[in-house]
């Protein structure tokens, strides 16, 4: 940002900008008149009209301009520039002399009468340079920033003393006042050149245009310098040569910087090493050549100081690329599993994404331990890290050595398989990491087994973009988990995060206000009788647009909406009303309704069932309120306590989906409970597996022996249904029995169940 000090005044005040451009263009035009008449005047001639007042006058142009920025201009660098005004002034008021009065002395004194006012020129402008650089110097450093300053300071100083004040030792002859003159030229431009590199270095080797013109106009004006104290040993300076133009070029570079908008940039924490490096090498082949020709001390002294700071500054360099390198990869690897993290997993994603990689078809598997919480919680965040540090090589196992496998945070762990030659490949390694998964966990004295979700999404099927890749893999993995399969590969019939998906949750919230949810009925059939003895209510969504969705289309927007008490509420409802219905016409049947573990959470939930059981005169005992294992995950007090107060009302329970739950043993004696539903699982498994056939049968003791009843899910074939009719099964519904029907069809089913039952 610039300052806007200056460009501010500037801006507000345009007389001072005319008087400031005309200024300089006067100065600038002085200059260009004195510069032309030194290139075509005779030599060895004194012009009075250049010498005496053209190169007077730029000389005083330059000390104005300087000093109207330190007077006009009020800012943080009037002072820099108010002793940069003094400088130019004792060097105007020096020449002044010179041209007037010393260079017509016969002879002419050295040193004059000039060199009182040359002189105080380089340590007033020290000051002036200091008071101006203060602002641009970093508040507290680096040692590569200042260590490159003195480099620069030491190399520009040894070349200086090698080259121009070696030849003034060697020349230098006459009185001590005019051996001390000839020295006091050249160390005061090689401390003033020193200065400036200096600050050049502490810049970064890239300063504004301030400094540069600035810069400029001191290395002309110490240029000059110098061959005007070789030509004074040589007794060959004269006025009015073109050299006598170099000063007023100078000192007008001087003056236009100070009216340059200086920009306020940070200093770079990262410095380049060529420019030092530059010192280095000039430092290097002045002690080199000091082997075999005699070298001024003083410049082989500099040359091996900034050798040594050389050596210092490789040393720092190497050690800030290896803290450099360290902190690149601590950034990009898990501290705890030492495996990538996910910023270098998204950069490897997407530098794979990118046209002409040739691993532009992969895959990406987001896998997510199930119930780790409860490990943590359970054992301690101690014995949950182990676990996290011995998965990653467990995970680097199961794929080849071109994935990449990665820790994304928490217990989520990426894999990235690029290429990908099939797109099988990718379920099978998500096989393998569930094997490697179930494989025990040997932590101290405990011996764990960890299960977890796999979401998987490929490239280019499911997108081309890093972003878009993860956050489908991170939708399938969620869906493998909501579904309790092992993985899922991404499907965006199932994302609830798509637009139309967003707009449905934004449908949800009237669907019961408009009476959208329908309900259907599947039957059971009493095994022990033969009889049609029940029905389950299911939901669907008679959407006014989509047509009739089934529950995995709506039910998680309803839970995520905060619809799942309303839901069940209507759902009940509904339901009983149905109940009363065909009791009246005969037909008595238990109703089963299904309610979620949100449902559990609401402590009035009692007292609404009751109201809605008045309303409608439906015994309670004729009304079956299904649960499943995972409903009293969340708050198991509160659950117990709410399904006390349903078992107190006189409603029947029933745990669905019974065994696929990881609480079954824990909480089945204290569930007051009725009834049990073994899951569909066990009995799709019993045609070839003994091991299904004997859990379904300790299963039915077990309930039996607590006094419960046993349903069984899934019923598809003669075969299952006798199979549970011979293990002594209760009750059982499946599409053998009857699929799921509208109300009007539900007392037809009887006759066609009693037939189906062989009864």
């Amino acid at each position: 940002m610039s300052d806007p000090g200056l460009r501010a005044q500037l801006d507000g005040r345009p007389r001072l900008r005319a008087v400031v451009r005309g200024t300089q263009a006067l100065t600038g035009g002085l200059i260009l008149a004195y510069l032309a008449s030194t290139v075509f005047r005779e030599s060895d001639t004194t012009n009075v009209a250049f010498d005496g007042w053209v190169g007077n006058l730029a000389y005083a142009g330059c000390a104005l301009l300087c000093g109207l920025r330190a007077y006009a201009v009020r800012d943080r660098q009037r002072a820099g520039w108010a002793a940069l005004t003094i400088a130019l002034t004792l060097f105007a008021l020096g020449n002044l002399l010179w041209t007037t009065v010393v260079q017509f002395m016969d002879p002419v004194p050295f040193p004059s009468a000039s060199d009182a006012f040359f002189l105080p020129f380089y340590p007033v402008a020290y000051v002036g340079v200091w008071m101006l650089v203060r602002d641009t110097l970093p508040a507290k450093g680096s040692r590569a920033v200042w260590l490159d300053g003195i480099i620069a300071a030491c190399g520009v100083s040894a070349l200086e003393a090698t080259v121009v004040i070696a030849f003034i030792s060697e020349h230098n002859v006459g009185g001590w006042a005019e051996v001390v003159t000839n020295f006091a030229y050249p160390i005061g431009d090689l401390v003033l050149m020193a200065m400036l590199v200096a600050v050049f270095a502490v810049q970064g080797w890239h300063p504004d245009r301030v400094w540069w013109t600035l810069g400029a106009g001191l290395a002309v004006f110490a240029f000059a310098d110098s061959i005007y104290v070789v030509r004074t040993l040589n007794d060959t300076y004269v006025t009015g040569t073109p050299l006598d133009s170099l000063w007023m070029v100078g000192t007008f570079l001087m003056a236009v910087a100070a009216w340059h908008v200086p920009a306020r940039r940070p200093i770079v924490a990262t410095q380049p090493v060529i420019v030092p490096g530059i010192f280095v090498v000039t430092s290097l082949a002045i002690v080199v050549y000091a082997t075999t020709k005699e070298v001024l001390p003083l410049g082989v002294a500099l040359a091996t100081a900034t050798l040594v700071l050389g050596i210092v500054r490789m040393a720092l360099a190497y050690q800030q690329l290896r803290t450099l390198a360290e902190t690149k990869r601590e950034a990009r690897t898990d501290e705890l599993t030492g495996l990538a993290n996910r910023r270098l997993f998204y950069e490897t994603l997407r530098t794979s994404l990118e046209p002409g990689s040739g691993r532009e078809r992969l895959a990406v598997l987001m896998i997510d331990l199930d119930r780790f919480k409860e490990i943590n919680d359970s054992l301690g965040h101690r014995v949950g890290d182990e676990v996290l540090r011995q998965l990653g090589p467990r995970l680097a196992e199961v794929v080849d050595p071109t994935a990449l496998v990665a820790r994304l945070g928490g217990d989520e762990f990426g894999l990235l398989l690029a290429p990908l030659d099939d797109p099988d490949t990718a379920t099978q390694v998500a096989d393998r990491v569930r094997e490697v998964l179930h494989t025990r966990f040997l932590l101290e004295s405990i011996a764990l087994r960890v299960d977890a979700s796999i979401g998987i999404a490929m490239a280019p099927d499911h997108g081309n973009e890093a972003d878009v890749l993860l956050q489908k893999a991170d939708v399938a993995m969620y869906e493998a988990k909501r579904s309790h399969r092992p993985w899922e590969v991404y499907s965006a019939y199932r994302d609830r995060h798509t637009a139309d998906q967003l707009q449905l949750m934004e449908d949800v919230r009237d669907a019961i206000d408009r009476q959208e949810l329908v309900l259907l009925y599947q039957p059971k059939l009493d095994l022990a009788t033969g009889a049609f003895t029940g029905v389950e209510a299911l939901v669907r969504w008679q959407h006014p647009e989509r047509g009739l969705l089934t529950p995995d289309r709506f039910l998680d927007l309803f839970e995520q909406s905060g619809l799942m008490g309303p839901l069940a509420l209507d759902v009940l409802g509904q339901a009983v009303a149905q109940q009363a219905e065909w009791s009246r016409g005969r037909v008595d049947l238990s109703m089963a309704v299904n309610l979620s573990p949100a449902n559990l959470s609401d402590v009035q939930l009692p007292d609404k069932v009751a109201a809605v059981l008045e309303r409608s005169g439906v015994m309670p005992g004729r009304v079956v309120l299904e649960i499943t294992e995972d409903c009293l995950m969340v708050d198991a007090a509160q659950g117990l306590e709410v399904l006390g107060r349903l078992h107190r009302l006189g409603v029947e329970l029933s745990v669905d989906d019974y065994g696929t739950g990881f609480s079954s043993l824990a909480y089945l004696r204290e569930l007051p409970v009725n009834e049990l539903k073994l899951d569909r699982t066990f009995l799709a498994a019993a045609s070839h597996d003994a091991r299904a056939v004997a859990i379904i049968r300790s299963t039915i003791e077990l309930a039996h022996s607590l006094g419960l009843r046993i349903v069984a899910e899934g019923v598809e074939t003669a075969e299952a249904l006798n199979l549970l009719c011979d293990l002594g099964c209760d009750a059982a519904q499946g599409y053998l029995l009857g699929r799921p029907a509208p109300a009007a069809k539900v007392p037809a089913l009887t006759s066609h169940l009693r037939s189906a039952a062989g009864r």
